[in-house]
């Protein structure tokens, strides 16, 4: 029997994304866990509900391996206003930031990597070009220093709204789980208000 080519397996797991979340689950990655219940999101109790609400604010609510967003490097929080820029990504044990205010920096660890001319980057779809190629420049062995941008970021194929926070989890549900804080991202937010609401009628 040949094998499986890629959009077959992908077919099978929009028809059983169960069978994906076993996959995860057989690893100990909790993406797993996350389907399951993502699976069953209709019939959660309150215990259930909170530890749905838990892992889609770690991981983000679950599409599948073919999902465009998957390579959007995920923010640890940050903000955006007309006068700066300030948005950290952990990753790998290190803390990347991207900062602008009156000129444009990039820090790993607290110590500046690439410093420029301000860029006008007023918005997370724009830092997280920066801190892709920060990432992929790391991955290839090359010095942070060495980073350089293209003059027209908004044409970068990874400018685009993808996994990056626009909000932190409320002060109620994130005492739960502290010392990590979490935020939520802007594609979940709507999915996720609802839940959070549903486990606050139920608890």
């Amino acid at each position: 029997m040949p094998a499986a080519t890629d959009s077959q397996w992908l077919a099978a797991l929009r028809r059983e994304p169960l069978v994906y979340a076993d996959w995860l689950l057989d690893r100990g990655d909790t993406r797993g866990e996350l389907i399951v219940l993502q699976e069953h999101e209709a019939e959660l109790d309150a215990e259930q509900l909170l530890r749905l609400l838990e892992l889609s604010a770690e991981h983000g609510f679950m599409r599948l391996p073919d999902d465009p967003d998957d390579d959007v490097l995920r923010f640890a929080g940050g903000f955006a206003s007309g006068e700066a820029v300030d948005y950290a990504l952990v990753h790998g044990g290190r803390e990347y930031r991207v900062i602008e205010s009156g000129k444009l920096a990039v820090t790993v660890d607290g110590d500046t990597v690439y410093s420029s001319a301000p860029r006008h980057i007023v918005r997370p779809e724009a830092a997280n070009v920066v801190l892709s190629e920060l990432s992929d420049a790391i991955i290839l062995g090359a010095p942070p220093s060495s980073l350089e941008l293209r003059e027209d970021l908004t044409a970068d194929l990874r400018y685009r709204i993808g996994r990056f926070p626009t909000e932190p989890v409320p002060d109620d549900l994130a005492a739960r789980w502290s010392p990590h804080p979490r935020h939520i991202d802007f594609r979940d937010l709507a999915r996720w208000r609802r839940l959070a609401a549903r486990w606050r009628a139920l608890r």
